[in-house]
């Protein structure tokens, strides 16, 4: 068969859809790309979507849009834990996976099938093809052909309410396509500098571009008054229907850990349900900080959203329950706790967390040292992370290293890159070994922590993440 025939023959099963999108352009695997192409790329996405497939980002009743430097995925997740235990149908779109590539779509909780994954892809697929052969259109890439089965997907189920996390930045980024009820810009910090900004407000302006005229728009603390102000500006300059702007900076809600556990979420518009607060009690699980700020953006887009007429399940969200099934649900590969089985047989405790940006990093490591734990940590890590800003709080809290290769990306760094920087990022205050193979590295790792009586932090990147989950279990309950 030639190579035409074969590229024109159908997808009869999930290993060749994934070979298809595997020959399609991904920014997700390269850091040569011009971010300010997509200033064409959205347009171009936009009338792909209403022009060949019927508008499917049209067709959903509520959309909920979540950007941010750090927490959007664990934000999301919360959303669709509060929603789902109230009965209300969800679809949630995220990047990227942990363990398989449906994960990124899901309906009610549950990652689309494999063999409705490549049907659908073979559905778009003509679509696609016949979308590149137009004078001055840009072919569709592999996030935004991703984000179009979502879409679709989530239309045809005529889902309640739509989840979509940024993939990149937010204002160019596929998913803005949406005009959505609600959009939530969590914590931001210096990631993708040079496809976002240099500076905080910069940055801040690139994820605030998600907020659209008349809607209501849901900002957790930003790390400095510049990042906040910025975020206004963007608001103001959609008038003369600025967003209805509620931002934890202001006041406007928030979330308070006491010292017994408890975490209160509070509001400024909670009053008008009844509510002045609500108090979630221990135990809670142990996340990191960044979390708490996150379940409190989550629960005010829900109230937000509650503000609408329909569909009734939503106008009548029970706000305790739904802070209770956000609060206490699993947050995969977010600050988890699981467990470990070392070559000799012991059993280690593991926190697996992906991690993979300077502020992420030094979360977790704040997480560590609140818990007093002095941590084996194995880690791998993509090229443009290697600096002293992403590695250094994590070097200061571990008690020795093992640099291994992120699986599955082009950008990673290998073993050696990684060593050298966790070197000069630590000045030599702990020990690194290399092993290039990620799951002979969990082996080591598992290792050297049992011996030393030490958990293990496996951290840096969602890939590294995902690979290695497998090889643990959740502890019992």
């Amino acid at each position: 068969m030639n190579d035409e025939a074969t590229a024109n023959a159908p997808l009869r099963d999930f290993d060749e859809a994934m070979r298809y999108l595997a020959s399609q352009t991904n920014y997700e695997q390269r850091l040569d790309w011009s971010y300010r192409r997509l200033d064409e790329q959205l347009p171009n996405v936009a009338d792909f979507l209403d022009e060949r497939l019927g508008g499917p980002h049209k067709r959903l009743p509520r959309v909920i849009h979540v950007a941010g430097t750090k927490g959007k995925g664990s934000t999301c997740l919360m959303l669709e834990a509060a929603l789902r235990a109230q009965g209300i149908r969800t679809g949630l779109y995220s990047s990227p996976h942990l363990s398989h590539i449906t994960e990124r779509i899901r309906v009610d909780g549950k990652p689309i099938a494999p063999e409705r994954f490549a049907a659908l892809l073979e559905r778009l697929r003509p679509e696609l093809d016949a979308w590149r052969e137009q004078p001055k259109r840009w072919p569709i890439t592999f996030f935004e052909i991703l984000t179009a089965m979502a879409l679709v997907t989530f239309a045809e189920e005529a889902v309640d309410v739509a989840l979509l996390e940024v993939g990149l930045g937010g204002r160019l980024d596929a998913t803005n396509v949406v005009d959505a009820d609600v959009a939530v810009v969590t914590a931001i910090g210096y990631d993708h500098t040079d496809k976002l900004g240099e500076t905080l407000p910069e940055i801040a302006r690139e994820k605030a571009g998600i907020f659209k005229p008349g809607r209501v728009a849901v900002v957790g603390p930003m790390p400095e008054p510049a990042a906040a102000q910025a975020v206004r500006e963007v608001a103001e300059a959609l008038r003369p229907r600025p967003p209805m702007l509620r931002m934890a900076d202001d006041g406007a809600f928030g979330a308070d850990r006491g010292t017994s556990g408890t975490l209160r979420l509070r509001s400024a518009a909670w009053p008008e349900r009844g509510l002045a607060a609500l108090e979630l009690e221990a135990p809670l699980p142990e996340r990191p900080r960044q979390t708490d700020a996150n379940l409190a953006c989550a629960l005010e887009a829900l109230r937000a959203l509650a503000g609408e007429a329909t569909p009734p399940s939503v106008a009548t969200l029970d706000l305790r329950a739904a802070a209770r099934a956000a609060g206490t649900c699993t947050l995969p590969g977010r600050f988890e706790s699981m467990r470990g089985t070392s070559p000799s047989g012991a059993s280690v405790p593991v926190i697996l967390d992906c991690a993979h940006n300077a502020q992420s990093l030094a979360a977790v490591a704040g997480a560590v040292r609140e818990r007093d734990l002095r941590p084996v940590v194995l880690l791998g890590l993509n090229r443009d992370k290697l600096t002293p800003e992403v590695l250094a709080p994590l070097a200061r809290v571990a008690a020795h290293a093992v640099a291994t290769t992120v699986p599955g990306s082009a950008r990673a760094a290998g073993p050696t890159e990684v060593a050298t920087a966790w070197m000069r990022s630590c000045a030599g205050a702990s020990e690194v070994e290399l092993v290039a193979e990620c799951e002979a590295a969990l082996a080591h790792a598992l290792a050297r922590a049992a011996a030393t009586e030490a958990p293990l932090l496996i951290t840096g990147s969602v890939y590294l993440a995902g690979a290695l989950r497998g090889h643990l279990v959740a502890p019992q309950r």
